[in-house]
């Protein structure tokens, strides 16, 4: 058998990869990263470039404490999924550009410069917590929480330790960050206020200070921290948004405002690249602008060694004497959008609520709908195809 001249020799591999001849060997054995050819005589083995990508990965992986067998079933995730990824790429470089940043330089190249990949095309963790499918795969503590308790302290309706409702989110953190809102939307009360004879809603909480105390939390918090993950607990009278590691760098709670720095500086400039934030630097600002505008207490701050917590309360001791009584929000946030479309546009199909929504599947933009319906909001024209929804 005449032996290719592009193939790479066991030991060229191991230093391109910096991973010993050794460990080479055991990842064959294991099945991990299998040779493209072992010489029959000597037992040498070979490598083609396409292998290099593969074994940086391994070697990351294992320099981040991961097991062999874990790191087999993360590999095999990442095999089954590219399209997943691929697509988070496209909507994050589509979001990029619509921000105002001229897309001039290639795919990989502006990954390189957010930090989601590192010159060699390898992930780091800040591409993989970003554009992974399931980054809790590699790093467990990348989930979230969310806990709804009914009364003010941590226990059930009949008063025994438990709760109302207790969600577990994984995926990509763009991802975490919607769901943990649209939790949050569904659970949250609303009332009204009569503002020069017209009715305004009234949430339970200001919208903008709970998405920026989660968008804090996701994009702050310490991801060296294993064993815990993110945590919104919703009581009766506050909500709590629980973020792993202590205030970073020189911030204090006395300059918390005044001053701004950033853990995790590539994952804020990726989520704010991607449209999830708005002004760098100004979520604690907006978090108590907006809660005091709207008659709440400021925001409570409180930062321990190994965590930090934002809670809002849904006490307005400046609530105006004309609000209505509080009553669970009848839509979730992608209901919302859908009957604030159908009251500029006159109606709404299908395919314009998936445009609308992200990242959802059909089945559930299905059943958003047909509840929509079913509660007497929306009315449903046609049938298959044709199918188009208006208010009732």
């Amino acid at each position: 058998m005449n032996m290719r001249k592009d193939l790479l020799s066991i030991g060229t591999f191991a230093n391109m990869t910096r991973l010993s001849i050794k460990a080479l060997r055991l990842y064959d054995q294991l099945g991990l990263l299998h040779p493209h050819h072992v010489d029959p005589q000597s037992g040498y083995r070979f490598y083609e470039q396409s292998h290099l990508a593969r074994a940086r990965m391994i070697r990351m992986l294992r320099d981040m404490d991961m097991p062999l067998a874990t790191i087999r079933q993360s590999l095999a995730v990442l095999a089954s999924s590219p399209a997943t990824a691929e697509s988070l790429v496209r909507e994050y470089l589509a979001m990029r550009e619509e921000r105002g940043a001229a897309q001039t330089s290639s795919r990989d190249e502006i990954l390189f410069e957010v930090g989601a990949i590192d010159h060699e095309g390898r992930p780091t963790v800040t591409g993989i917590l970003l554009f992974g499918k399931q980054p809790q795969t590699f790093l467990p503590q990348s989930g979230a929480i969310f806990v709804r308790f009914p009364s003010t302290e941590p226990r059930n309706e009949e008063g025994g330790a438990g709760y109302g409702r207790r969600d577990e989110l994984r995926g990509p953190l763009p991802r975490i960050v919607e769901r943990l809102w649209n939790i949050v939307w569904e659970e949250m009360r609303v009332g009204a206020v009569v503002n020069q004879l017209q009715r305004e809603e009234l949430t339970e909480y200001p919208a903008i200070a709970v998405r920026e105390a989660i968008i804090n939390a996701v994009a702050h918090r310490d991801y060296r921290i294993k064993g815990r993950r993110i945590e919104v607990r919703m009581y009766s009278d506050r909500l709590e948004v629980i973020s792993p590691g202590g205030l970073p760098g020189y911030i204090t709670l006395d300059n918390l405002v005044e001053e701004h720095y950033s853990r995790n500086p590539r994952l804020v400039n990726g989520l704010y690249q991607w449209g999830y934030i708005e002004e760098l630097g100004l979520g604690i600002d907006l978090m108590i602008d907006e809660m005091v505008r709207l008659g709440h207490p400021p925001p409570e701050f409180k930062a321990t060694e190994y965590s930090f917590t934002v809670t809002l309360s849904n006490n307005r001791p400046n609530r105006p004497p004309t609000a209505a009584p509080p009553q669970r929000n009848p839509f979730n946030e992608r209901q919302a959008r859908a009957m604030a479309h159908v009251r500029e546009q006159g109606s709404i199909t299908n395919s314009e609520y998936q445009q609308i929504s992200g990242d959802v599947s059909a089945e559930t933009l299905r059943r958003d709908l047909a509840d929509l319906v079913d509660k007497g909001h929306l009315l449903k024209i046609g049938s298959k195809k044709g199918t188009y929804y208006i208010l009732k």
